[in-house]
């Protein structure tokens, strides 16, 4: 399983903003899923190589389980067969990025944007 990367965006260290990235292969073609029940606003970039028919998915799941691919706002899902950045819908407790198809070329980068509504 693809492990990631946390990054804290600077905010006098109140984890306001934060950075996950995923880096999904055809050897390793599903992410860790996180839990980010904290943060209400996220959104998804993928770059890379797609290779021959990869295609890239992000999905949720309330019970750590079952992942579902997500919607954007516009309600088109998470699929990704070329470079995008979209907003997600749904606010779920966990999510993942997965890989599906593609050849030995396919490598996709995935960042996750997510930051807390201020109080």
């Amino acid at each position: 399983m693809g492990t990631y990367t946390l990054k804290d965006l600077p905010d006098e260290g109140t984890k306001f903003a934060r950075v996950i990235t995923w880096v999904l292969t055809q050897a390793d073609p599903v992410g860790q899923a996180i839990p980010i029940i904290e943060y209400q606003d996220r959104t998804v970039q993928v770059e890379g190589t797609f290779g021959a028919g990869g295609t890239g998915f992000f999905k949720g799941s309330n019970d750590a389980v079952n992942f579902h691919t997500l919607r954007d706002p516009l309600g088109v899902f998470l699929i990704y067969s070329a470079p995008d950045v979209r907003q997600v819908l749904e606010a779920t407790a966990w999510v993942r990025p997965e890989l599906t198809s593609g050849d030995g070329t396919t490598s996709l980068t995935v960042t996750l944007f997510m930051r807390k509504t201020r109080q």
